[in-house]
């Protein structure tokens, strides 16, 4: 691997540069750049991986560079170090709460030593963030191996000695650490950096913990971090809700209008719709059905790549309670036909800075819900399939306190105005989809 030649490019005004790798985090993003300005002596470099909620502006309204990159953290370190003006790289997670008293604390040490971190202090308020931050920062003065979230800082010429950050997907930062050790042991300020228990929270203590620490086991004996990046990044996991293909079972009310051949072979359609939009995003596909297992929906799933899971014999809220709590980020229908893939990545990516994610419908109801944790209280006392629906949630989740996304309104198909609705739509696709393949 040639080394990164970061050393040719500092002006003298500058002695530090952060380097921040940022998907998706522009809220944090924000908090972290309000906390470093005006900070004299200290560049800002903003790496944006691929993200949809626009970093760059976040960038503007302080200032600071925000270059575009190969997603990965690696990799996105590596383009903002090859940018830097500083003699000292400091390498931050977007959601560290970084400071100017941070700042000033690494500056004091940056020329006199080669490598070093932060202490670390969880958020949130659960007693146990304490004992992990204190494991985090013991375990690092032990065996001289930092993470990403301490606040790694580098001299240039040191970081230039072991070939820059390691490319590869995971595990970076413990590779840094053991290539710098082996040079110069590295330096502890015991300045707290303050920094996010979003994934403990949302994931659970407990297996974010084990997760970890596994993680790191296996790479010390010799796996591969290409394997390792699959576990730590899991893809997200979606529940579609749908009955089960059974005549005079599905569709009662389009049935009433149109008959129950007609509502048949629309839902299935529907369904197989949904799938094939769905299928090929960021994202694993759940198809929870309700009803008898069938060949039908044995197809469906080996055609579309989907896991088949069957719903609870409950109400429509707790079928998706159970969804969610079963360990799916959100919960979608299955009649609805603008759905697709982007769509389900814009709630994904809601979530992030959001406690609830609702796709409203045009009669009242929703077609998506996701939620960072699941609550019960969100699917009490709602009166499914009426025209309030989505504003009785809306108010129940207020009334908690909860942070909500309300995404773009979509429309279902439930009785007949909408099935010929949906008919001249799919028409006007294939012919549009005809004169342009002509």
């Amino acid at each position: 691997m040639e080394p990164l030649p970061v050393a040719a490019k500092r002006p003298a005004e500058v002695s530090v540069t952060a380097v921040v790798p940022v998907l998706n985090d522009s809220a944090p993003l924000a908090a972290l750049l309000e906390g470093l300005a005006g900070c004299e002596g200290l560049e800002i470099i903003v790496v944006d991986g691929g993200s949809r909620d626009d970093p760059a502006s976040v960038c503007r309204r302080f200032g600071v560079p925000c270059i575009a990159a190969r997603r990965g953290r690696a990799a996105q370190m590596r383009a903002g170090i090859a940018r830097a003006g500083g003699g000292t790289i400091w390498l931050l997670h977007a959601d560290a709460g970084a400071t100017a008293a941070h700042f000033e604390a690494l500056r004091s040490v940056a020329a006199a030593h080669g490598w070093g971190r932060f202490d670390v202090r969880l958020s949130g308020r659960e007693p146990a963030f304490g004992v992990i931050g204190w494991c985090m920062n013991r375990r690092s003065w032990l065996s001289n191996i930092c993470t990403g979230d301490q606040g790694i800082f580098v001299g240039c010429a040191l970081l230039d000695a072991v070939g820059g950050v390691p490319d590869q997907p995971l595990m970076e930062d413990i590779e840094l650490s053991k290539r710098l050790r082996r040079l110069a042991r590295a330096r502890r300020l015991r300045v707290p950096l303050p920094v996010s228990a979003r994934r403990w929270e949302r994931d659970g203590i407990l297996r974010t913990v084990l997760l970890m620490w596994g993680l790191r086991l296996r790479y010390f004996l010799g796996a591969q971090p290409d394997d390792l990046a699959g576990r730590y990044y899991p893809r997200p996991r979606i529940a579609i809700l749908a009955r089960s293909p059974e005549r005079g079972a599905v569709k009662r009310r389009l049935a009433a209008a149109l008959g129950e051949e007609a509502a048949f072979d629309a839902h299935v359609e529907l369904v197989e719709d949904t799938l094939a939009a769905l299928r090929g995003g960021a994202f694993d596909c759940e198809l929870w059905f309700a009803g008898a297992r069938n060949a039908a929906l044995d197809d469906w799933a080996h055609r579309h790549g989907a896991r088949l899971l069957r719903q609870p014999e409950t109400d429509l809220g707790g079928r998706m309670l159970a969804a969610l709590r079963g360990g799916a980020q959100l919960v979608i229908g299955t009649d609805i036909p603008e759905i697709t893939a982007g769509y389900v990545e814009t709630a994904l990516d809601a979530l992030e800075r959001a406690d609830v994610v609702i796709g409203p419908v045009e009669d009242g109801g929703y077609c998506l819900i996701g939620m960072t944790t699941p609550r019960a209280a969100l699917f009490e006392d709602i009166a499914w399939g009426g025209g309030d629906v989505c504003e009785h949630t809306l108010a129940k989740a207020a009334s908690l306190g909860l942070n909500v996304v309300t995404l773009e309104t979509l429309w279902d198909v439930d009785d007949a105005d909408d099935h010929q609705r949906w008919r001249a739509a799919k028409a006007d696709r294939v012919a549009s989809a005809a004169r342009a393949g002509a």
